[in-house]
């Protein structure tokens, strides 16, 4: 009787095969980003144009700043950032991304292509007319404007960090990222690079301003915010020069779109932040923040713009300065001065009405009979803070008629060469025309003789 040996079936392993739609993900992402990874970039980028990935890092995702604490702080940040120069380089390979340059710390700088400005639009929810331009050259000198610009919004904005993200890995800090104050408002509500035109409507234009950066976040109480940022080169009197520039484009008035009349500009840029501050009856506050670096002493530099643009901030415009080190602890702290008054604040009790206080709040009866008998000017209605013009007007809209005329003037010179330079093409044609009508001449005369 035989006895049948029982088989053993050899089982070969296979690989589960890769899905068509993941290796096309795969070849336009060697890299091996995610999308929410380069939707990230993308987002900072649109808002800032230009930024490292330490950056685009702390605005996007603070909860990496709490990892890998253990590491060397270049080590650290080597990891933390690891993700988001992976999705950089992944959007370089698509044509949305460029690389710009290195940063004077030796940082890439990333920064759009059109295509890019196109892709961060969609991220950020904005129409393309609205996303301002492109960051060209920025990085053939480091960048340092643009990249104080985007420390100071990462130092007002100041992103919490997602506590679910910490999960008590080694390395890992979750106490220290508990400690962290939020700070106001969000990415999308920032705008850079803003132009405020005295003529037209789409560039600061000769005598306008470009607003570094632009905040809108009402629901902070903060319905419109202007930052101008300075990396300690700018004299005091050029800086004060550029508030006056403010003010004129505060005083700009527009064809009004819901009436027959007109109506100031910033207006109708901002009709929400317009309504809030016409019943206080300020004008849309301005933040300095001089950053030490350059040649010039932040807090010198502060007191002499004070001093010299008291006319702007003594009743309408809320001017507060600030010092780049001390920003950088977050907007709750109390480092924010405001022109006019003694001692630092947080910059909501900065941006807030005047507190009562005998050396600023309260004016003596003496004082307020002299503002009663001050007239109103004739072109924006609004009485008159440090005396009127010849033509009886503030001395905004003085200046702001000043740069019209000045405007004009220009725009006269201008044509007036043009057609002089036409009359003397002209006179040039004719002088050709005659001596080639000479020369025919003699010409003809010649063959006649032969």
């Amino acid at each position: 009787m035989t006895t049948e040996q029982p088989t053993t079936a050899t089982t070969k392993t296979r690989s589960t095969p890769t899905p068509p739609a993941a290796r096309r993900t795969r070849a336009a992402n060697p890299a091996g980003s995610s999308s929410s990874l380069r939707a990230d970039v993308l987002r900072v980028l649109g808002v800032v144009k230009v930024a490292t990935a330490d950056q685009v890092q702390r605005l996007t995702a603070p909860h990496l700043t709490y990892r890998h604490t253990g590491k060397t702080e270049a080590a650290a940040r080597e990891a933390r950032t690891r993700p988001h120069r992976a999705a950089a380089q992944d959007l370089v390979r698509q044509g949305l991304l460029t690389e710009a340059g290195y940063a004077r710390t030796g940082s890439k700088l990333w920064s759009l292509t059109p295509a890019g400005l196109e892709a961060a639009a969609e991220v950020l929810g904005r129409p393309l007319a609205d996303m301002g331009g492109l960051a060209r050259g920025a990085g053939r000198t480091g960048a340092t404007h643009a990249l104080a610009v985007t420390e100071a919004i990462w130092a007002l904005s100041r992103p919490a960090p997602d506590m679910s993200r910490l999960t008590g890995a080694p390395g890992e800090d979750p106490a220290a990222a508990a400690t962290v104050h939020p700070g106001l408002g969000q990415l999308e509500e920032w705008r850079t690079e803003v132009p405020l035109p005295m003529h037209g409507t789409t560039s600061a234009g000769r005598g306008g301003v470009q607003a570094d950066a632009v905040l809108t976040c009402p629901e902070e109480r903060i319905p419109l915010l202007f930052v101008e940022v300075d990396n300690g080169h700018m004299s005091p009197d050029r800086i004060a020069a550029k508030i006056d520039r403010y003010a004129a484009f505060y005083a700009r008035q527009a064809p009004s779109p819901t009436s027959s009349g007109r109506s100031p500009m910033w207006h109708q840029l901002w009709p929400d932040a317009a309504h809030h501050y016409r019943r206080r009856n300020w004008l849309p506050p301005l933040l300095l923040v001089l950053n030490p670096g350059g040649r010039r002493d932040p807090v010198t530099t502060a007191n002499r713009i004070i001093a010299l643009t008291h006319r702007h901030w003594q009743h309408r415009i809320p001017l507060v300065a600030v010092h780049g080190t001390p920003l950088a602890r977050g907007p709750h702290e109390p480092v924010f001065l405001r022109a006019g008054r003694s001692h630092s604040e947080p910059l909501l009790r900065a941006l807030s009405d005047w507190p009562a206080d005998e050396t600023t709040a309260h004016r003596t009866e003496e004082d307020r009979r002299k503002r009663a008998a001050r007239p109103y000017c004739p072109d924006c209605g609004e009485q008159h803070d440090d005396g009127p013009s010849h033509d009886q007007r503030c001395y905004t809209c003085a200046r702001a008629r000043q740069t019209a005329d000045w405007a004009a003037e220009e725009a006269d010179r201008a044509e007036r060469a043009a057609e002089e330079a036409d009359r003397a093409e002209r006179a040039a044609e004719e002088a050709r025309a005659a001596e080639e009508a000479a020369a025919a001449a003699a010409r003809r005369g010649w063959w006649r003789r032969r």
